[in-house]
């Protein structure tokens, strides 16, 4: 997933599987990372990457120190920085840390979340962006007046053609197409948490229906709220793609790194979907 998260966010020229095809080592402790990365202004690297799940909330993501020294050997040997892409998919978050920042702990190396997000460079490196608006989120059906919506008293149930979809951020309809799929991608990718939809019912037919999207936590004085992260959303998109109910379905989407992330131009503020871009960089050394 990380190659296709990686180039879907449009800051790199290179991203090659580095330990793809045969390499003849003259050590055995030396171990190939995953991946090479050039960024657009020329800085290259290597990365080695994890998918951490944690079944305790606040358990550090841990490495074997020997497993890091190999790593770290092949990293001299090219003159190339090596950093680690963790997956934490219990939240469905990506960072990017320098080998460095891997904190020895007796045999081991290890790093909490709270460390790891604090020191990323997914942003300063990969372009990653956290995006926020102004909730709700509304995707509104509505019904096609020409055609049947009645709905059934006995069962409270009603067979209705769409006629129309609408989509509004904070009660304000949008109406330019570019905030529309931008809307929907967030709806579907965010974080925020969709209500149960509700129907608008008119003597005895149906009107409309909603699906609401808000954050899990507000802060009433705020004048936006994040809803997710540009790594987030391709990661969730990448796995609608490859996964299934019953697992994994196909180990790479049928389709190009590019679409999984909804791009906007640089600078675009919004008309009815007011959009805020927030890039999170570590501390300077």
């Amino acid at each position: 997933m990380f190659g296709y998260v990686a180039a879907s966010l449009r800051s790199c020229v290179l991203v090659k599987e580095e330990d793809a095809g045969e390499a003849y080592v003259t050590s055995s402790t030396i171990r190939i990372p995953d991946y090479r990365l050039v960024t657009n202004d020329g800085y290259e690297f290597l990365v080695e990457v994890k998918n951490f799940h944690q079944s305790n909330p606040s358990a550090p993501f841990s490495l074997d120190s020997s497993y890091v020294d190999g790593l770290l050997q092949y990293a001299a040997l090219l003159k190339k920085d090596l950093k680690f892409a963790v997956y934490w998919s219990r939240w469905n978050l990506w960072t990017l840390v320098s080998a460095d920042k891997l904190k020895g702990v007796g045999s081991e190396r290890e790093l909490t979340i709270t460390e790891a997000l604090q020191v990323s460079e997914m942003s300063s490196l990969l372009g990653d962006l956290h995006l926020g608006t102004t909730p709700p989120l509304v995707l509104r059906l509505r019904a096609d007046t020409t055609k049947p919506r009645a709905v059934e008293p006995s069962s409270s149930q009603v067979i209705f053609t769409i006629g129309a979809v609408e989509f509004y951020c904070a009660g304000r309809l949008i109406v330019d197409d570019l905030e529309k799929s931008l809307a929907f991608y967030l709806i579907l990718y965010g974080d925020w948490v969709e209500s149960e939809s509700k129907a608008d019912v008119k003597d005895g037919e149906l009107v409309s229906i909603d699906f609401e999207s808000r954050p899990r936590e507000s802060e009433p004085k705020q004048e936006f709220e994040i809803i997710g992260s540009l790594s987030s959303m391709a990661s969730g998109k990448y796995n609608d793609l490859t996964l299934s109910e019953g697992g994994v379905e196909r180990l790479s989407p049928d389709a190009e790194p590019d679409s999984l992330v909804l791009h906007v131009p640089h600078g675009y503020r919004g008309k009815d979907l007011p959009l805020w871009r927030l890039k999170v960089e570590p501390p300077q050394k």
